[in-house]
């Protein structure tokens, strides 16, 4: 996990993160515009919205919000040229806005289930297609996509998250096979378990339908902070050789760094590496 103060500003960056009024997209909203990036929120609660937004207002940052369905591509479209008229184009996209189920697969229904889908999968698409042709023309961008260890060690109840985060890891490193060599870098990042309203129902949800289950285990459990720092190492390009990888918040940055040439010799590819 990292654990150095974050040094480097984003003074003159835009960054936009969905679903960015509460809960993990809300800290890494504040943590952005802490070190000077002007924050863009989109999400469907317009209270919660505009309570993160005069939050980070009130400590001197800039932010501004538009409301809408991360899947619905006029809101999106929408959402994307306000930010682009007040702060300039976007140079940061945080695709964090994320919703998962749980249940047995043979009692799920499908329209729920696809839903899932929609707004883990087509929101990410849809946000990166709507912002990557302006960081190609400028040579320079970000897209961070929260991902799951749930795309890579999938637990029972939960095929539809599962499966979502197994198709943005696969989507983060397709992009970034296209884009690694014209300066817009492309990462996931595994959050763990957050301690988040969500994370909260998610895991009364687990016990749910399983009344035996022990629980998350602790080694995977983190703070929003914890998340959050590590999502502007990346947006400052700290991480950057890692491009098209999936980075667990329980890694050390610094450490994977100092390996970098042995990792990527290895597994250039690879959506998870080991040390």
């Amino acid at each position: 996990m990292p654990s150095k103060k974050q040094n480097i500003r984003l003074d003159g960056e835009v960054a936009l993160v969905t679903g960015g009024g509460r809960g993990l997209g809300l800290s890494i909203s504040k943590s952005l515009a802490n070190i000077g990036a002007s924050v863009c929120l989109t999400g469907r609660n317009p209270e919660h919205l505009q309570a993160a937004v005069n939050a980070i207002r009130d400590t001197g940052g800039k932010a501004e919000y538009a409301i809408g369905d991360v899947a619905d591509k006029v809101s999106m479209e929408a959402a994307v040229t306000k930010f682009s008229d007040q702060f300039g184009t976007v140079s940061i996209l945080v695709n964090n806005a994320g919703i998962g189920m749980g249940g047995p697969f043979a009692e799920t229904d499908p329209d729920d289930w696809w839903r899932v889908m929609e707004v883990n999968v087509k929101g990410p698409m849809l946000m990166s297609r709507l912002v990557l042709p302006d960081m190609l023309s400028a040579g320079h961008g970000h897209i961070i996509n929260i991902g799951s260890y749930q795309a890579i060690d999938p637990a029972p109840m939960v095929s539809a998250y599962a499966t979502s985060k197994a198709a943005l890891l696969r989507l983060t490193d397709s992009l970034s096979a296209e884009t690694f060599d014209q300066g817009v870098t492309i990462i996931a990042v595994s959050p763990g378990f957050v301690r988040t309203d969500m994370g909260l129902v998610a895991e009364d949800g687990m016990r749910k339908a399983n009344p035996q289950w022990e629980g998350f285990d602790p080694d995977y459990v983190f703070e929003p902070s914890a998340i959050s720092e590590l999502v502007c190492q990346i947006a400052t390009g700290k991480a950057k050789q890692f491009h098209g990888r999936l980075l667990h918040v329980k890694d050390h940055l610094d450490d994977l760094l100092s390996h970098a040439d042995e990792i990527l010799a290895k597994d250039r590819f690879s959506l998870r590496f080991k040390m």
